[in-house]
């Protein structure tokens, strides 16, 4: 029986912990003083939630120092200390980032306490809510912002064999190979099968942009809290529900109409897609329990063009390519037997291109 509670003990340990690890919080602290820089133990650090009005009290410790993980959001930090008042900071707290606030108590008319901002920054990007959910994505999925980063370079695979196959697009994160690459959601690998990209939400299983809240890519050296991958680490963190009600729906079109053919296309193939979905959250419970929920579907039907090399319409009469481009077809083919023309004209569909001969 101990030695159950000890194992499920380590697991909690390694889960909760593990959840930091994976960058799906950022951290919060600093220092208390007072004027003549000596530390203010047990002063009560208050951090406060814009969205959600989530509260959380901190004490210093002996050495006033606080800290504290908290989810991406927007956070209000003041001092529930006397010297203290109307001393308050606001910080935007970003997946995978560390914000030190110290706070400082002076002598009145000494210009009043103070708090100093800084922040711990490592070789990573986030790209903000209002970029996810407002820039035009053919795609709809949130991979195609991650070329907005510096040091990201997309690309295609070679022809050919080639081990880079994957869901999403590929791209290279300072020059590394894409499938050094490791994406997160919420903590969690979502790496596909070739460990590529996961791709997008509607044909994939990866959440649309209307369900991520934003990302992070940290594309320089590797940093201990992620492991695993040498090259770019994706994070990105789902919405979720505050106090105020909120909500979205859209619906996108395409056809043959509105695009073109490419290069080997005889003609536009038919083609059609409609992508719709929506989302909504908010409060269960005001200041404590909330919820977002969100769908995305997509229908598509389309035509694709393939080149392949056929009997033209003289070897379908069992005719030679013309001579000269005043004749239709050349002479008979020599040695032919006219008994296989029947299954030249049954085993190939009749050539609707351009031929390969000197006239064709």
């Amino acid at each position: 029986m101990k030695k159950r509670i000890v194992l499920a003990g380590i697991f909690l340990f390694s889960w909760v912990f593990g959840v930091r690890a994976q960058g799906t919080t950022g951290t919060i602290s600093g220092t208390v003083k007072d004027q003549q820089g000596a530390a203010v133990a047990g002063a009560s650090v208050r951090i406060v939630n814009d969205e959600t009005s989530e509260s959380r009290v901190i004490p210093a410790d002996s050495d006033g120092r606080y800290w504290a993980s908290l989810p991406p959001g927007n956070y209000r930090i003041s001092i529930d200390q006397q010297g203290f008042e109307g001393v308050e900071e606001s910080v935007a707290l970003a997946p995978a980032r560390d914000i030190v606030v110290d706070f400082e108590r002076r002598e009145a008319g000494s210009g009043g306490s103070r708090a100093i901002i800084s922040s711990l920054e490592s070789l990573s990007a986030t790209i903000a809510p209002r970029t996810v959910r407002e820039l035009p994505l053919l795609s709809r999925s949130y991979d195609a912002l991650i070329p907005l980063v510096p040091g990201i370079i997309p690309y295609t695979p070679g022809a050919g064999f080639s081990f880079e196959f994957s869901a999403g697009p590929r791209f290279s994160a300072d020059g590394g190979r894409g499938y050094t690459n490791s994406f997160l959601l919420d903590g969690t690998d979502i790496n596909d099968h070739a460990n590529g990209p996961p791709g997008g939400a509607s044909f994939q299983s990866n959440p649309g942009i209307e369900a991520v809240r934003e990302l992070t890519v940290a594309t320089g050296p590797s940093n201990a809290e992620y492991g695993r991958a040498s090259g770019a680490v994706v994070s990105a963190i789902t919405r979720s529900g505050n106090n105020q009600f909120h909500g979205s729906a859209y619906g996108y079109h395409s056809n043959s109409a509105l695009n073109e053919p490419n290069f080997f296309d005889f003609g536009m193939p038919p083609y059609r897609r409609h992508q719709f979905g929506g989302a909504l959250g908010g409060p269960i419970h005001k200041d404590r329990t909330f919820f977002f929920v969100n769908y995305e579907g997509a229908r598509q039907g389309f035509n694709f063009s393939s080149g392949s090399i056929v009997p033209d319409n003289c070897a379908r009469q069992g005719l030679t390519v013309p001579i000269s481009t005043a004749s239709a077809c050349g002479g008979p083919v020599p040695g032919l037997q006219p008994a296989v023309l029947p299954y030249v004209n049954a085993l190939w569909p009749a050539p609707n291109g351009g031929g390969f001969g000197p006239f064709g």
